[in-house]
């Protein structure tokens, strides 16, 4: 097999293992909390620090705590029957102290 077939055959390779990867974290890795919560305690977190802060210390606060603090507050029901679904409860301000927390560790790590 000449050199050409073997790079094609190796990137269709690659590509598959790239799709049945992402096919199966979808199907069996997805997290129990809803994303679309995630998101907007983080639009409601820049409103606020937006309006105190500069833009790049609320980004870096975003991107150095925002998944800690925002899986750090959830709390989980055990399902009564076996093979019920847990239930996830939302604490906005836990995670709202939380995330000032980290802009003041990002505000004093930078000096300012």
């Amino acid at each position: 097999m000449d050199r050409s077939k073997f790079a094609v055959l190796f990137i269709i390779v690659a590509i598959l293992i790239g799709v049945a990867s992402w096919s199966w974290v979808n199907l069996f890795v997805t997290p129990e909390y809803n994303p679309e919560v995630a998101h907007e305690y983080l639009e409601r977190f820049y409103m606020r620090c937006d309006a105190r802060f500069d833009e790049s210390v609320c980004d870096d606060a975003v991107g150095n705590h925002h998944r800690s603090c925002f899986t750090g507050h959830l709390e989980y029901d055990v399902p009564q029957e076996e093979g019920g679904r847990r239930t996830v409860h939302y604490d906005f301000d836990a995670y709202l102290d939380c995330m000032n927390q980290g802009v003041e560790v990002e505000l004093n790590g930078a000096g300012r």
